[in-house]
């Protein structure tokens, strides 16, 4: 398929690189020469150099080919100007980067993004937000995932020394309500069978019906406690956004302060939020952390829009005493630094943002995708149509890819763990967790005889 991405920078780039990964063929647009070398240094895709809000422009890279239109540059009204061009000359799906739902007349006029040519709508910022929130429910985990509507249910657990499951095999692990679908090892990925041994530092991915993983949390020696405040370093668009949702929770006696550089919009942050402390501040002074005893704080939440601050004011806080950090990173090299520095959870908006459209252009029926890990793996939930490869055979006949796990499969209301004699069905939800690059082989087994 052909794809045309409008905008270079983290965002296109991250898009750029996994639907080149999967051997799409990708155009890249962009009126930054420095943006669209490094993407032309890195990748093997299409760069061109203009407006991507110019029809004269799409039709020479050929537009009207392409099956997707992605538009991800910093304005909000270029990104709807160049989806409704490329609507215009009959792009089937379009996609728009917006990070102001009321820019424009969308809000005003009673039209719809719709109208202005745009099928689905992406915002980075409130995607980190709720991520952000997920984990913030299930303090244990370094990572939450929900699929099947709710059902089903994926946390990632730390192994700690002394867990009863360090040292042992996954099939001596013996979890019988859920299933471990990967495990993380020094920044590798390791898609387990049987056999595989869990070490300590281990971290492990482990999906069953909901509420069954958190289980998980005690065999892995990890305290699950609920957390009660919450301290945010960085009142920008996601800081906001967590410290609204918290207010929305209060009543279960959760409360949050903000810490801000800018005293403008500390005022703005006041004025909005009638629930939260606002602080005016450096977050990485220590004397402020200490003064604002962030050690003690349920979480710490560093969203600057930084890296090096996030990481720098997070290390702080760990050092402090501070039981989960979390910290936005835009730049996936510093995630070894982060875990070397001690932060539980990283997370990055680009691959957030990716995992939405890569969902979108599947050849099989995908229900909803997840990248985990700055991208190295990708958990998918398929739908099992008639007729298709894995279709009423048991799991152990099928000839699927060695770097593959079926972590669940989801009939009606029921979640099943899956054996080898497990047999899915028609109109099944099946949970996969598999590495990037074996994604199109994976969905040649979803997808119906005749239609691949």
């Amino acid at each position: 398929m052909k794809a045309v991405f409008v905008g270079a920078g983290k965002v296109g780039f991250e898009l750029a690189r996994r639907l080149g990964i999967e051997g799409h063929d990708v155009v890249v647009i962009d009126h930054d020469s420095v943006a669209l070398r490094e993407v032309e240094e890195n990748l093997d895709v299409m760069v061109v150099h203009g407006s991507g809000t110019s029809s004269k422009l799409l039709k020479q890279v050929g537009v009207q080919d392409a099956g997707l239109f992605v538009a991800v540059t910093e304005s909000d009204e270029v990104n709807m100007v160049a989806c409704m061009t490329a609507k215009h000359l009959g792009i089937p799906l379009t996609v728009a980067r917006i990070r102001n739902h009321e820019a424009g007349l969308v809000s005003n006029g009673g039209l719809t993004y719709k109208d202005f040519g745009i099928d689905r709508v992406i915002n980075a910022e409130e995607a980190v937000a709720y991520e952000i929130t997920k984990l913030l429910k299930s303090p244990a985990a370094t990572d939450v995932e929900y699929f099947a509507d709710g059902k089903v249910q994926m946390l990632g657990f730390r192994v700690q020394e002394g867990s009863v499951l360090a040292g042992k095999t996954v099939k001596d692990a013996r979890l019988t309500h859920a299933t471990i679908g990967a495990i993380l090892r020094n920044g590798d990925v390791i898609v387990p069978h049987g056999d595989t041994t869990i070490a300590t530092r281990d971290e492990i991915l482990v999906i069953g019906k909901t509420g069954v993983p958190t289980e998980a949390g005690w065999l892995t020696g990890s305290p699950d406690q609920v957390i009660r405040d919450i301290t945010i370093l960085g009142g920008g668009t996601i800081g906001y956004l967590i410290a609204r949702f918290t207010e929305r929770h209060r009543g279960r006696g959760l409360s949050v302060k903000i810490i801000e550089r800018d005293q403008a919009r500390c005022e703005i942050l006041a004025r909005d939020l009638k629930h939260t402390l606002v602080i005016q501040g450096d977050g990485i002074n220590p004397e402020i952390l200490e003064e604002e005893d962030v050690g003690s704080s349920g979480a710490f939440i560093a969203v600057t829009g930084g890296d090096q601050t996030n990481l720098l004011a997070g290390f702080m806080a760990k050092r402090l005493g501070n039981r989960k950090v979390i910290a936005e990173l835009q730049r996936e090299e510093y995630q070894p630094i982060a875990s070397s520095m001690g932060l539980d959870v990283t997370v990055t908006p680009r691959v957030i943002v990716a995992s939405t459209i890569l969902r979108l252009i599947s050849k099989a029926k995908v229900a909803s995708l997840a990248l985990l890990k700055d991208g190295s793996l990708e958990v998918l939930e398929l739908v099992v149509a008639p007729g298709c490869r894995v279709c009423s055979k048991p799991l152990k006949a099928l000839d699927l890819p060695r770097e593959v796990t079926v972590g669940a499969v989801i009939r009606g209301n029921q979640v099943i763990v899956p054996r080898g004699d497990t047999v899915p069905m028609p109109g099944d939800h099946m949970v996969i967790f598999t590495l990037p690059a074996l994604v199109p082989a994976l969905e040649t087994f979803f997808v119906p005889k005749g239609k691949t």
